[in-house]
């Protein structure tokens, strides 16, 4: 008698299931790169700030905020806002966090992907059950 061999092509079930299970994986390895590289970013953030502010006052950077011997004008505030973002997303850029637009791309292919796994699935013939 010929035995029937199993197909060994994995079903769309168990294909939806590693891909969701990947996807669970990369949000967790997300998650644990920030919280590890989250106090050094902090701590370089504030050395950053210190030097912006000495830079600011002329001054070399002092363990403490000294007072600005001038008023400080909205150009200053501006000025310090935009040196700011630019050294705060540089530092972001260096760890490697994603942005704003990074995760909006990502769910957008999550989104495809979940449809098309959906659509893969309701494809999928209904095995019959016992009973």
């Amino acid at each position: 008698m010929a035995k029937i061999q199993k197909s060994s092509a994995p079903s769309m079930f168990a294909l939806a299931g590693d891909l969701f299970g990947q996807i669970r994986l990369a949000g967790l390895g997300v998650a644990a790169t920030l919280q590890e590289k989250g106090s050094q970013l902090f701590f370089s953030l504030v050395e950053e700030g210190a030097a912006i502010e000495a830079r600011v006052a002329g001054k070399p950077a002092p363990g403490k905020a000294q007072p600005v011997q001038r008023p400080v004008t909205g150009e200053d505030a501006a000025k310090l806002e935009e040196i700011f973002e630019t050294r705060v997303s540089r530092t972001l850029q260096r760890l490697q966090v994603p942005t704003r637009q990074d995760l909006k791309k990502i769910m957008a292919q999550m989104d495809t992907l979940q449809k098309q796994v959906k659509t893969l699935v309701d494809k999928e013939p209904a095995k019959p059950t016992d009973g």
